[in-house]
């Protein structure tokens, strides 16, 4: 979305970012070229000359039809602005239940706050750790990677996790509905869920560097089981809902509190299927249809009846101007009846998504949780596509000794039998450590 001074006039009539002049120029070129033409047969060619045979168009016929087609254009216009703040109120319906939803999750989970009495050091590696600047925290050299989770095992247990794994979850759903309203339903969409989206890069940054500053919120869990469905925000709001409810079931959270979760999960499918039906909704075909029709019409008829008033090679000047007036509040309409594109004047979907996932790290700040843990947890989840394939490679090199050691020879000489004993116990505990270390890291 454009953002301007409206107090600016000259600025705000000759900025072309976010114009509609490069939509009607083509219009416009068009315009001149039967202007001219009409001038040229009126003034040299005898058109509309007593002895032709052919008559002037009427001017008065002609108002009266440029009178209808302008009712029609401003009924169009009328329809296009109410979608347009219809899809506001929508996604702003989704971001109020979003933030309320947030900060009841952050607030009123309990029993997240990690095992008390861990010291600033892992007790077995004597390491510092970044999460044991707050008292309640955990050690991270233990246990390997949790598939569901996409956090290394120790990072399951420190303080916060459950409720970060949720507002994550909470994240998802917005990423997923812009996807959704912008067409990016591909199984390859999924893996491009960002933390943060950078739509423009600040000074001395190019699109290489706006790419580097994205990094993924969904693991590769997360994208096996969204990349089965269509409707993928309903698919965040049911993992969102799972997740509430084994807090319910496991006695960490309140009736009053599950009832008002609950309403807030509603509000959410409430606001998308609002937006999905004005994105699935266009205007009927044959309302836009037979109004382009009547718009070229009458814009290109123009000049054969402006050349018959009198203004000569300047007939060019009245036909421009109607075609700009005409076309241009036509494009502006066609801007506006869909505000969940990609243009410079729609909605600004993934700036509202960023500042939801700020507020989220807010509530969480707030409830007590760490704010090193917060950087940490996103820091993981990014990382867990890699190292859920360092994992299955490890497991696969585990599986191939095990399997040169069963199948070998009962007549296999001491040295030869003890050499594959010594490559298992190798893979073994390159696997133990792989799981030890990618938590350390």
């Amino acid at each position: 979305m454009i953002e301007y001074d409206n107090t600016k006039m000259l600025s705000i009539i000759f900025t072309m970012r976010g114009s509609i002049f490069d939509d009607v120029l083509p219009k416009m070129i068009i315009t001149t070229i039967i202007s001219l033409a009409a001038s040229a047969l009126y003034l040299h060619g005898g058109m509309f000359a007593s002895d032709s045979g052919v008559d002037p168009i009427s001017p008065l016929a002609f108002t009266l039809v440029g009178v209808m087609i302008s009712f029609l254009l401003v009924f169009r216009s009328k329809v296009s602005y109410d979608r347009f703040w219809e899809g506001r109120g929508h996604l702003g319906a989704a971001m109020a239940e979003a933030r309320n939803l947030a900060r009841h999750i952050a607030s009123c989970i309990r029993d997240d706050d990690g095992p008390e009495g861990v010291g600033l050091r892992d007790v077995d590696t004597g390491i510092k750790v970044a999460t044991m600047l707050q008292p309640k925290g955990y050690g991270p050299n233990i246990g390997g990677y949790d598939k569901e989770s996409g956090l290394p095992v120790a990072y399951t247990k420190m303080c916060g996790v459950r409720r970060m794994q949720m507002l994550r979850s909470l994240v998802i759903y917005w990423r997923l509905l812009v996807n959704h309203l912008q067409d990016r339903t591909g199984e390859e969409d999924v893996k491009k869920i960002w933390q943060n989206v950078r739509e423009v890069a600040p000074p001395g940054e190019g699109p290489r560097e706006i790419a580097a500053a994205h990094r993924t919120i969904t693991t590769p869990h997360n994208e096996f089981v969204l990349g089965r469905y269509a409707r993928r925000p309903l698919v965040a709001v049911g993992m969102l809902t799972w997740c509430i409810r084994n807090e319910y079931r496991n006695c960490k959270l309140t009736h009053i509190d599950f009832l008002a979760m609950e309403q807030r999960l509603q509000g959410l499918i409430i606001a998308f299927n609002g937006v999905d039906k004005l994105h699935a909704t266009p205007i009927p075909f044959p309302y836009a249809q037979m109004l382009l029709v009547l718009l070229m019409m009458f814009c290109f008829g123009a000049p054969f009846m402006f050349v018959t008033l009198g203004f000569g090679w300047f007939t060019l000047c009245p036909s421009l101007l109607l075609s700009l007036a005409f076309f241009g509040t036509n494009e502006v309409a066609l801007q506006l009846e869909d505000p969940f594109g990609t243009d410079e004047n729609d909605l600004p979907m993934n700036k509202m998504g960023n500042a939801l996932k700020d507020d989220c790290d807010m509530f969480l700040q707030i409830a007590g949780v760490p704010p090193s843990n917060i950087k940490l947890y996103w820091e993981q989840i990014a990382q867990s596509a890699t190292k859920w394939e360092e994992v299955k490679k490890l497991e696969r090199n585990f599986l191939s000794h095990n399997r040169i050691l069963g199948n070998a020879s009962p007549r296999a000489s001491n040295s030869s039998r003890g050499k594959k004993v010594s490559l298992a116990k190798d893979a073994v505990a390159g696997f133990t450590s792989m799981q030890s270390g990618s938590s350390a890291h």
